[in-house]
């Protein structure tokens, strides 16, 4: 039995497209997303259903003393060209006036040149602090940050607690 060879190249096509890998949309899977700083691309008060920009994760309000009910409850982020957390230290808390807690945060050396670079390229732009695949903090870069050192600020005493336990494993890295 013969058979017929017309079919042969679609099926060839077929079997190159199948091994092709295309750009896919955002996703929602935070998890993927190391802790540190991201360029805020898009925002959103639901998760989208698609999105071509970037990385879509929530923006957790749990860690902000006053949450403004404006803030969005999502944030796409660029996952590409980001800083991450590596820290020369643990973080410390510092505790202020009415029940407000600052966390300090010491990048290492290569993190500290890398967060110059991110913050000279992104000044006026929104960007997040992500730790554990959730933003925690979202504001404007309003100058380059050269010596390496970071402050969450306006977080609970709850929260930042918690968040000293998720940076622990960013130290020494």
């Amino acid at each position: 039995m013969r058979k017929d060879s017309s079919q042969f190249p679609f099926i060839f096509i077929l079997l190159i497209l199948s091994s092709c890998s295309f750009p896919r949309k955002a996703t929602t899977t935070p998890k993927t997303l190391p802790d540190g700083m991201y360029l805020v691309l898009a925002e959103y008060q639901k998760a989208p259903a698609t999105t071509d920009q970037g990385v879509v994760i929530p923006l957790n309000h749990d860690f902000l003393l006053e949450p403004d009910s404006e803030d969005p409850h999502f944030l796409a982020v660029d996952s590409v060209d980001f800083v991450a957390l590596q820290l020369a230290s643990a973080p410390e808390q510092s505790e202020q006036p009415n029940q407000r807690v600052n966390l300090l945060l010491a990048l290492n050396s290569m993190a500290k040149d890398q967060l110059a670079a991110f913050t000279a390229k992104n000044l006026n732009k929104p960007v997040a602090i992500v730790i554990g695949g959730q933003a925690v903090t979202k504001h404007k870069v309003k100058s380059v940050i050269d010596g390496g050192k970071l402050q969450i600020s306006w977080c609970t005493k709850f929260a930042c607690e918690k968040l000293l336990v998720e940076l622990q494993d960013n130290v020494g890295q």
